[in-house]
C-alpha cells in the first residue's frame, strides 16, 4: 500500500521539474546521477522546464519511486506526493519532495495514511526540521538477515534505534558467542521439560495420544544435551527497542518450538550479551477454547526459564 502526503498550496504557481529539483537540492542534497525522472510515462531530463502541474511526474531514486500529481478537486487544489519509500535515501527524498512543494507554493502539508507519524498540518520547513530531528538519525536499511546459529532468516522490527546499536544487535543475533548460545539452549531445555511435564499432568491419559512417543519432541529428557534443543525450536524475528540505558545492548528474538501445544511461540531476550528472558511470547494470553490445555500453565505464562 502506498502512502501519501497531501500539499495544500496558497500560491498555486506553476512548478517545473527544474525549479522543483533545484529547490529540493537545497533542502536535501542528493546525487543527480542516481535520479531518473519520468513525466506522463516518458523519461525526461531533470533540467527540463516541463510543468509538473499537469500529468503525473515520477522520480526514481535508490530503487524507490516517488510520484507527484497536482489535483483540482471540487473545492480546492492540492498536490499528492505518493510513495512506499520507508528507508534510506528514497525515504529522505520522499519527505523532502513533499516539503519542497509546500515551500514552493507557500502551502501546508499533512498525511493521514501513514506517510508521517501523525496527521498534523505542517509548513514545509517545519516538517523537514522535524524529520531531521525525529526520523533521519534512524533512517537506514534494515534488511532481513540469515543467522547461521539458528539456521534461519530473521526479520526485523526496530524503531528509534541508532544504526550502531542496530548493527551490534543483529551481528550478535546472527552469530551469538558460544557461551550465549549455550545459555539459550539450556533455557530452551528447561522450558521444554516444564511444558511437557505440565501437559502430561493436565491431559492425563490423553497425553500419549496428543504427544505419542514417535513425535521427536518426546525424545527430550533430562539427559538430552542442551545443544540438541536447537533442532526443536527456531527464531524468525528480532525486536530491537531503544536501550533503557546509554550504551546498553538489548534485543528480543521471537520464534516457535515443537513442544508448544498452542503455537503461541517463544521469546528470548538478550541484555548486554547475557540471556535475561526465555519463555512464552510476552503479552500472549490463552483463548477461551484453549483453556483446558492451559489449565496447568495459566499461572506461569510469564515464567522465565533463563
Amino acid at each position: 500500500m502506498s502512502r501519501t502526503f497531501d500539499v495544500y498550496p496558497v500560491n498555486d504557481r506553476e512548478v517545473t521539474i527544474r525549479d522543483f529539483l533545484d529547490a529540493l537540492q537545497q533542502m536535501f542534497p542528493f546525487d543527480p546521477d542516481a535520479l531518473e525522472v519520468y513525466h506522463c510515462g516518458e523519461r525526461v531530463s531533470s533540467t527540463e522546464q516541463i510543468s509538473m502541474n499537469t500529468g503525473l511526474t515520477c522520480f526514481d531514486i535508490a530503487d524507490e519511486r516517488i510520484f507527484a500529481d497536482r489535483n483540482a478537486g471540487m473545492t480546492e487544489v492540492y498536490w499528492c506526493v505518493e510513495s512506499r519509500a520507508l528507508e534510506g535515501a528514497g525515504r529522505s527524498f520522499y519527505v523532502a519532495a513533499a516539503c519542497t512543494l509546500a515551500v514552493l507554493t507557500n502551502g501546508t502539508l499533512e498525511s493521514g495514511d501513514g506517510a508521517w507519524h501523525n496527521d498534523n498540518l505542517y509548513r514545509g520547513e517545519e516538517l523537514w526540521q522535524e524529520y531531521l530531528t525525529e526520523e533521519q538519525p534512524y533512517n537506514y536499511h534494515k534488511e532481513p538477515f540469515f543467522s547461521p546459529a539458528f539456521n534461519n532468516t530473521i526479520y526485523i522490527s526496530a524503531e528509534k534505534v541508532r544504526e550502531d546499536v542496530f548493527r551490534r544487535c543483529t551481528d550478535e543475533a546472527a552469530n551469538p558467542p558460544n557461551r550465549l548460545l549455550r545459555e539459550i539452549c539450556e533455557a530452551a531445555k528447561r522450558h521444554a521439560l516444564y511444558f511437557l511435564e505440565k501437559l502430561q499432568q493436565t491431559l492425563g491419559d490423553r497425553f500419549e495420544k496428543e504427544f505419542p512417543p514417535a513425535r521427536p519432541v518426546r525424545s527430550i529428557t533430562a539427559d538430552t544435551p542442551a545443544d540438541d534443543l536447537l533442532h526443536y525450536f527456531t527464531v524468525d524475528r528480532i525486536v530491537i527497542e531503544p536501550p533503557a540505558q546509554e550504551g546498553q545492548i538489548e534485543y528480543t528474538l521471537e520464534g516457535y518450538c515443537q513442544w508448544d501445544y498452542t503455537d503461541d511461540g517463544i521469546a528470548l531476550t538478550v541484555t548486554d550479551g547475557r540471556l535475561t528472558y526465555f519463555g512464552f511470547k510476552l503479552g500472549f494470553k490463552p483463548t477461551e477454547y484453549e483453556s483446558e490445555h492451559y489449565a496447568a500453565l495459566n499461572l506461569d505464562r510469564e515464567k522465565n526459564f533463563a
